[in-house]
């Protein structure tokens, strides 16, 4: 009976975790197994459980869950890395990516904004190394305000109504929108001449997941009751499984747009999906990743309880180097600024 049991645990983890590294290789709109892939982190976990177990009990799967486990691990790097330190080259330049939600933590019941808290906004902006291009998202009336009063960028590349900006420290010599289907969510890119280089610039918000206020809550509440919490999660499963097929058709627009760039690329945004899924598959696959190159710890950028959500990317051509990649913890948003600094090769 034990065995049999164990045996149909084993089938059952096992079985998700296929799904898990299949989802990346798989198109929403042909069969819809993304959510496997966002719950990859937490199939592994049961999985290493499992081989102690199998050890005795079963042989033939304790030597599976071992190759199994150890190809999950390899990919675990996807989420944490363990690089050492770097200094960036002279001269390098620096940018940030950063969904501010509408600026809404940034002000207070009436709407006047918290003096610390735009100390801490422009200290993001400005401490070593400064910002030199800033890719926002859902920046709201509060920030965008914030950044004209600063007069930190002399060079500007947004829509009215549009999610995605761009601010730059440098010349902006074309620009314009990639049309993606949503009302919103955008994705914008501007040709920036940086030290004497031009460099393709994409500021990239994808489908959100559009959830109710009350599932906001109930996801992010501890003292909610268990089916609070549950209903919650169901209506995150559900949302991301609809508008994963619109972000998967955003993905292939942006990666027909940046192919044709005559210019290296540097794309950067809130893509709302995690490293082992085919939206982010398809726009990586001609870039690197600044997190996997450079980054130290564990990635998770959006501020929330559920961890290894690693949702915003820093991407770029190979024709470009990166030195070094920092998430910085802080409250201002519902997610966690990124910023990473570069030379021309």
């Amino acid at each position: 009976m034990k065995k049999r049991v164990l045996k149909g645990i084993n089938i059952f983890f096992t079985g998700l975790f296929a799904l898990s590294v299949l989802s990346p290789y798989v198109d929403p709109n042909l069969i819809n197994i993304s959510i496997f892939g966002l719950m990859f982190p937490f199939v592994l976990i049961p999985l290493i459980l499992l081989i102690p177990i199998n050890y005795r009990l079963n042989r033939p799967f304790f030597i599976a869950l071992l190759v199994l486990t150890f190809f999950g691990l390899y990919k675990c790097l996807c989420f944490v890395q363990f690089n050492s330190s770097s200094k960036a080259a002279e001269p390098g330049f620096t940018i940030m990516s950063y969904n501010m939600m509408i600026g809404a933590r940034l002000i207070n019941n009436q709407g006047e904004v918290l003096p610390e808290r735009r100390e801490s906004f422009i200290e993001l902006l400005t401490s070593n190394p400064r910002v030199d291009v800033f890719f926002g998202q859902e920046l709201g009336k509060t920030v965008r305000e914030l950044l004209a009063e600063g007069k930190y960028f002399p060079h500007e590349h947004s829509i009215e109504g549009r999610s995605a900006a761009i601010y730059s420290s440098y010349p902006i010599t074309a620009h314009g929108e990639i049309n993606i289907g949503s009302s919103i969510n955008s994705c914008l890119w501007a040709d920036l001449v940086v030290t004497g280089d031009t460099v393709r610039v994409y500021s990239v918000h994808l489908e959100s997941n559009k959830l109710r206020q009350s599932s906001f809550e109930l996801l992010t509440d501890n003292t909610r009751e268990r089916a609070d919490a549950i209903n919650g999660i169901s209506d995150l499963v559900t949302k991301y499984v609809k508008n994963g097929k619109k972000r998967s058709e955003q993905a292939k627009l942006i990666d027909q747009h940046a192919s044709k760039s005559p210019y290296p690329v540097i794309m950067a945004g809130d893509f709302n999906e995690g490293p082992n899924s085919f939206v982010y598959r398809i726009l990586k696959r001609n870039f690197e990743d600044a997190f996997m190159n450079t980054g130290k710890g564990i990635g998770s950028t959006w501020n929330g309880f559920i961890p290894f959500l690693r949702i915003d990317h820093i991407l770029y051509s190979p024709l470009i180097n990166n030195h070094d990649f920092h998430l910085t913890k802080t409250n201002l948003s519902d997610h966690y600024p990124i910023k990473a600094t570069f030379t021309m090769k």
